[in-house]
């Protein structure tokens, strides 16, 4: 049964029949959120006939008719966070251009049965809330950061876009031809009233996801902008028929972007506090979205991103102070990508290498000593790496310096080298020894305090503590202070006088920052190394004061210097 009108005449309205408005403009204002929230892009590979309940002669058109233009085909996907609002696989079928200047995407989306309040607003209104339709839609970026767009949902979709993207929004019954004709037009419009915008070209479905993630931000910024949702958007949605519900349907529509914001800017947890507020979470849907391109679905815990169904397991904190340390989070999908493109590469480089007597030869000249934080290996115990512990609360870690980047090495890899640990070891230090990617030098921290410091872009100064012995000067009559807080800084302070007093009061914070800062953090402590071993110093913190609780032997060296 539909409600009755709204007789907004009446001096005193029925309270079920304001109650039931209320409820009809709250859940109008839920709906049209959902439609307008910008989502991440989540796409999983599928062979079309997984697509049962697709329009599949829709897509077959699309291609036949293009692919006589001259586009290609690139891949068929399932959108995750479409088939989630829908639930049905939603197929996107996207197509490049022959120049590699703009993509096609069509998509035919099946959306899930309203509900009750819905259902009686659409027929009311005589529109659809949610469409089902198919679209094609023709994208190109620019260099300055704006987007044309030209797609076939003319009278099906009322929302605005920001002004960056600009949208032509044709009948749903025009030609694919005529879309690609009308988009080339508007295209070569665009360059030749923008000099020095030239086109971003694209090549694949990483470069897509990419571009989508810098639409996203757009899209975002500006649906908060306009508070969610301007009027003219909900009379074009509603034809108009309910004016006495539109405040009420803006006013909620306000409520749960502040809602939004407020969930946005929870806290960050421990491993990755150096993030603003918000930053931490768009972090985490950009690592997901990036996995979901690629087929695979993970869960994330405590910094650890797990793939279901394979033992596969990758710390975030690395790739997390990367991010943070680009200074821009558009930039963040894609340096997650080639971050987890370049893990993909290693594993199948390495893959190589066979666990056989014979490739120990092939494998010597690349045996390098790596320090890690003392949780590298988690998830690892079927086959765990190869490793020592030199300095507490880290691991000394043998692993193949290749030229896609570093594999640890495990110990079914050594299993028939016919060597002992110890002697790979002395073969990966003397790596180090060899490394030429480092710069060494003196630095006077506070006044009367010098410490020394080994630094390199590379992934080995920190593990220089590991061969201390073999720099000159390095070790101090009575040992030396050292700190190894990332992979790109080793930090010495030979000891000689009671001033290490004074270095330790200055050490301690800074150790604490540049670990916070990373990349690559290993520890936040200091250590002692003394008669060919570390120790280390233990701080706390009580207040505003740092205490320290120093081993016995070092509390017996502070006495002899006093």
């Amino acid at each position: 049964m539909n409600p009755p009108p709204f007789n907004s005449g009446t001096p005193k309205a029925d309270a079920a029949q304001v109650a039931v408005y209320e409820s009809a403009a709250k859940s109008l204002a839920a709906s049209v959120f959902r439609m307008t929230s910008p989502i991440d892009s989540e796409y999983t590979l599928r062979d079309v006939g997984y697509f049962k309940q697709s329009d599949l002669a829709f897509y077959q058109r699309v291609s036949t008719e293009l692919q006589a233009c001259g586009l290609r085909q690139i891949i068929d996907v399932e959108s995750l966070s479409h088939t989630r609002s829908s639930g049905k696989p939603v197929l996107l079928r996207f197509m490049l251009s022959a120049e590699d200047a703009f993509t096609v995407v069509a998509f035919n989306l099946h959306p899930k049965p309203p509900g009750v309040v819905m259902k009686w607003l659409g027929r009311l209104s005589g529109n659809s809330i949610v469409p089902r339709y198919g679209t094609i839609a023709f994208e190109t970026e620019f260099s300055n950061g704006e987007f044309v767009s030209t797609d076939n949902s003319l009278g099906k979709n009322p929302f605005g876009r920001p002004p960056q993207i600009h949208a032509l929004q044709m009948p749903q019954d025009t030609p694919p031809r005529d879309l690609l004709e009308e988009h080339r037009r508007r295209v070569a419009e665009y360059e030749n009233s923008h000099a020095g915008a030239s086109v971003v070209n694209v090549s694949d479905l990483n470069d897509i996801a990419m571009r989508e993630g810098r639409q996203k931000v757009l899209k975002a910024r500006y649906r908060r902008s306009i508070g969610g949702i301007s009027r003219e958007e909900l009379q074009s949605l509603t034809k108009e028929r309910f004016p006495h519900m539109e405040e009420t349907v803006m006013k909620e529509m306000r409520r749960l972007l502040a809602e939004q914001a407020d969930s946005s800017q929870a806290s960050s947890p421990e491993w990755a506090g150096f993030f603003k507020p918000g930053n931490y979470q768009r972090f985490i849907d950009i690592v997901r979205a990036d996995y979901a391109r690629r087929g695979l679905q993970v869960t994330i815990h405590e910094g650890v991103v797990r793939v279901e169904g394979m033992q596969i397991e990758q710390g975030l904190q690395n790739l997390a102070q990367i991010c943070h340390q680009s200074g821009e989070v558009t930039l963040w999908p894609g340096l997650v990508s080639d971050h987890f493109s370049k893990l993909a590469r290693l594993l199948a480089a390495s893959g190589g290498i066979e666990m056989s007597p014979k490739d120990f030869a092939a494998a010597s000249p690349s045996l390098a000593v790596k320090l890690y934080p003392d949780d590298c290996a988690y998830g690892m115990r079927n086959d765990p790496p190869v490793m020592r512990v030199d300095l507490e609360g880290t691991l000394s870690v043998l692993v193949l310096d290749l030229a896609d980047g570093l594999r640890m090495v495990n110990r079914s890899m050594i299993a028939g080298w016919g060597k002992t640990e110890a002697e790979l070891f002395e073969l990966g230090l003397q790596w180090l020894q060899r490394d030429a990617g480092i710069e060494i030098g003196d630095f006077e921290l506070v006044p009367g305090i010098v410490i020394k410091l080994v630094a390199s872009d590379g992934f080995y100064a920190a593990s220089r503590a590991l061969i201390l012995e073999r720099h000159s000067g390095f070790v101090g009559t009575h040992g030396s202070l050292i700190g190894v807080p990332h992979r790109h800084g080793l930090i010495v302070y030979p000891i000689e006088t009671r001033a290490v007093v004074d270095a330790m009061e200055a050490l301690v914070p800074m150790l604490g920052g540049l670990y916070k800062e990373g990349p690559g953090s290993i520890s936040p402590d200091m250590y002692w190394y003394h008669d060919g071993k570390f120790t280390r110093l233990p701080f706390r913190g009580d207040g505003n004061k740092l205490v320290f609780d120093p081993p016995a032997d070092f509390a017996a060296l502070l006495e002899r210097l006093r």
